[in-house]
């Protein structure tokens, strides 16, 4: 039974599509994270754009925030397909610290490539969520989010029932854990989705949740992220994980003098986000000395199994 974890946005906000990759890696399963511009009056709705786009391409489809990590590699997202028949299968939501909570989280979902499916994507895309407002009952829904969650949410259990007995609805717990869930390890959930309330950047709630539980940003082992050096000191990817970029690095007659108070080029990370690179940046180049094991204090992931 194949399966295609998907996922996408506007721009690259943290550093989840490496942790995707490596977790996919590791079940030998393909990845695609979707940065192609979409036709949507909502930004949210880019997410049923680029599903509506791969699911073709294979049975089930794991959809993924990019905001969302896989923080327990032994568990294999192949043991939520469903042995039912039914198509459909996401999780209810947590309640937040302030007390909030919905009914549907639309972040991680499996989908099932059917017909039936399909045409519940395009009726979620083209869904008015004025009349879905209208429609709204807050004490059994919870809160109204104004995005695709609530346009699945109607077209789900709404006036059309269609899709009704096509779905599976899982407690938070299955795949849509929250970062206040997580006491001092990774595996204690298989998937933290930073979904939290209070508008901060993503980037700086993930490297305060990293720095919590002493690992990487990509949450994830550090010498994980060592065969992707090339790539990450090119990408903004690897800004968020303090490696040195290459690019328009200027040629050595080029360099100009500095006062040596600040960055000269690019974006000036956090003293948080310092701290973490430097430890990074530590563990790899321990691990490159003979006799060392690559897994010193700074870069080690509490997370791991034994």
């Amino acid at each position: 039974m194949d399966l295609l974890i998907v996922s996408g946005s506007s721009r690259v906000r943290t550093a989840a599509p490496l942790n995707h990759r490596i977790y996919a890696d590791r079940l030998g399963l393909p990845y695609v994270f979707d940065l192609a511009p979409s036709p949507v009056r909502r930004i949210y709705f880019h997410k049923l754009d680029v599903i509506r786009r791969h699911l073709p391409r294979a049975e089930w489809l794991f959809w993924i925030d990019d905001d969302a990590f896989f923080t327990d590699p032994g568990i294999d997202v192949r043991s939520f397909l469903p042995e039912d028949g039914t198509d459909l299968v996401f999780c209810a939501s947590p309640i937040n610290p302030r007390g909030g909570w919905t009914w549907m989280s639309s972040g991680q979902l499996l989908i099932r490539r059917t017909p039936q499916m399909l045409d519940l994507i395009d009726a979620v895309f083209t869904t008015d969520l004025e009349a879905v407002r209208a429609w709204w009952r807050p004490v059994e829904l919870g809160l109204f989010t104004r995005g695709d969650q609530d346009a699945f949410v109607y077209q789900l259990i709404g006036p059309d029932a269609r899709w009704r007995d096509r779905f599976q609805r899982l407690p938070w717990e299955a795949f849509n854990a929250r970062p206040y869930h997580y006491e001092s390890r990774l595996d204690e959930h298989f998937v933290c989705h930073f979904a939290v309330p209070g508008g901060r950047p993503k980037a700086e709630v993930v490297a305060e949740f990293a720095d919590r539980l002493g690992t990487t940003p990509a949450l994830c082992e550090p010498e994980l992220l060592e065969p992707f050096r090339e790539y990450l000191e090119r990408s903004e990817i690897g800004e968020l994980l303090g490696f040195p970029s290459t690019q328009a690095r200027p040629a050595k007659g080029d360099l100009a003098p500095t006062s040596g108070r600040g960055p000269t080029s690019g974006r000036a990370p956090t003293s948080r986000l310092r701290r973490i690179a430097r430890g990074i940046r530590r563990t790899l180049l321990g691990s490159r000395r003979p006799g060392s094991s690559g897994s010193g204090q700074a870069g080690a992931d509490p997370g791991r199994r034994g």
